[in-house]
């Protein structure tokens, strides 16, 4: 027993040196690369990082100091005692965008190292990688002030395992970092539980197009899908019953498997559809067309044999993007749920850019790039000007409820109906960019939807006041008396109880 422990002992230590050294290697030899990403990562979120907008969960974590991020995120509520350097989470923005900028950026050479092997990172291979943490999708990720350190994590998590795969003990070793680094994922953020499969479905592919041994392929295949499958398993055994506000882990019954994920899968992509620019389709067309094309082209195999690779291996990529939510009882439709669909359009350029001189997916990445950029810009800057207005109708309905009979020491219980809607000029910003009506935070407007009375709810503490959040006073507007009519709101009241109509 002495000498198994001692076995055991030094291998862990031979692995443990081997990874250290590998990281410091790693850093070494990438840092110009990763400071690239993150300067121009950083330029696209300037304009985000100075609004300075505490975005939807941020504004209870700003007043009240919780941590509470809901649904089994282990890690992201551990880390944030010592980001924070206390159990009650204060605003140190934006040193958590920052970090989670350097996060992303460091992610996405992993990606780069793990896809072009030992070949050197050109300009292309850069631009193309881009959409990995400059997309539309994860712009919602970098907007919760909060939150997105560790949503940055679970992707760097989810690629990890892939970096170690011939530094450390391919047997045990490798199917024990993946189950570490897939729990840690999950606990980190379960959007990402989809990179992983992709990745290793690439991997795959490439194995079989450069006709590697069918054991060397096998091995790979069925350590990763063990180590990804113990994760995922000893995550779900160790997550909390869900929330009645959040959404339900369940998975789907077997009979409602196929009709119901079928269904999920049809949302998400029409969301893509429906949120994407005409042309920004027209790129990943383009992409996901040249990649087909140059897999082809580069396999060794016989070419119905590589044909049928490819378009298999397409088949399985475009069912993971979302992870495990297409088989969820109540899945979530939000873009920081949707991420995974562009890193898969980053993966697939990245492998296409890298075949000879490939001119038409290297203008089509450069324009999706650039598109993405701007699209950044532009969010950064319309947020702030959603927010200005937004605090312009919270200021105007404030003045109106502070002449409401102030002689009445009953506490108004207010009820909000309709919605303050967007500004003029982000009004037409969304005509442009589709995405933005998913991306923006809600104004002022209905109690049953939390945000939009949280803040002029919580913030302003105005006396004998008490807005009502997801409930509603049990008196018709017809009983109520119009007691001011203004451009923008209309306030009713009967003894303490308060109807606002916001215009």
């Amino acid at each position: 027993m002495k000498k198994i422990f001692n076995e055991k002992m030094s291998w862990l230590k031979k692995n443990t040196k081997n990874l250290n050294k590998y990281i410091k290697g790693f850093f070494k030899d990438n840092m110009r690369v990763i400071l690239i990403f993150f300067v121009i990562y950083f330029i696209a979120l300037i304009p985000l990082i100075r609004a300075n907008i505490n975005y939807n969960d941020d504004l209870g974590r700003v007043r009240y100091g919780y941590r509470d991020f809901g649904f089994g995120r282990y890690v992201s509520n551990f880390l944030s005692i010592f980001l924070h350097g206390s159990r009650s989470l204060s605003d140190i923005s934006p040193f958590t965008t920052i970090l989670a900028i350097l996060i992303m950026s460091i992610s996405s050479v992993v990606i780069l190292k793990i896809l072009i092997k030992n070949k050197q990172i050109r300009w292309y291979h850069i631009i193309a990688s881009l959409p990995i943490g400059l997309n539309p999708y994860f712009l919602q990720c970098y907007a919760f002030k909060f939150d997105a350190p560790y949503m940055a994590l679970s992707v760097l998590f989810s690629v990890l395992p892939f970096m170690f795969y011939d530094k450390i003990n391919k047997n045990i070793g490798f199917i024990i970092v993946t189950g570490i680094c897939t729990f840690l994922m999950a606990a980190s953020y379960q959007a990402s539980a989809g990179i992983f499969p992709m990745i290793t479905v690439i991997i795959i592919l490439t194995m079989l197009n450069e006709k590697k041994e069918k054991g060397e392929i096998f091995k790979f295949l069925y350590k990763s899908i063990i180590g990804y499958m113990l994760g995922l398993i000893f995550f779900k055994l160790s997550m909390p019953p869900a929330t009645e506000y959040y959404l339900d882990p369940g998975m789907l019954s077997f009979n409602d498997l196929i009709p119901k994920s079928i269904a999920n899968y049809k949302e998400f992509y029409t969301s893509v559809y429906s949120d994407m620019k005409f042309r920004w389709l027209i790129y990943m067309a383009l992409i996901i067309f040249t990649f087909t094309v140059t897999q082809i082209l580069q396999s060794k195999q016989k070419k119905y044999i590589s044909i049928c690779c490819v378009l298999v291996s397409l088949l399985l990529l475009f069912l993971m993007p979302f992870g495990v939510y297409p088989f969820l009882k109540n899945p979530i439709f939000s873009p920081r749920a949707m991420y995974g669909f562009m890193i898969l359009i980053s993966l697939l350029s990245i492998k296409s850019v890298d075949y000879k001189n490939n001119f038409i997916v290297k203008v089509s990445t450069i324009c999706l790039a650039y598109a993405f950029l701007t699209t950044s810009l532009i969010f950064g800057n319309a947020i702030n000007e959603q927010n200005e207005y937004n605090h312009f109708r919270i200021n105007l309905l404030i003045n109106d409820l502070n002449n409401l009979d102030v002689n009445n020491q009953e506490t108004l219980k207010i009820d909000l109906e309709g919605n303050a809607g967007n500004s003029l000029k982000v009004n037409d910003l969304i005509t442009k960019l589709p995405i933005l009506n998913k991306l923006l935070p809600p104004t002022l407007g209905d109690n049953k939807v939390l945000w939009q009375v949280y803040e002029i709810g919580t913030y302003y503490d105005i006396p004998n006041v008490e807005f009502n959040i997801w409930t509603k006073n049990k008196i018709s507007k017809n009983d109520m008396k119009l007691v001011k009519k203004t451009r923008y709101h209309s306030i009713y009241q009967k003894d303490n109880y308060v109807l606002i109509k916001v215009n």
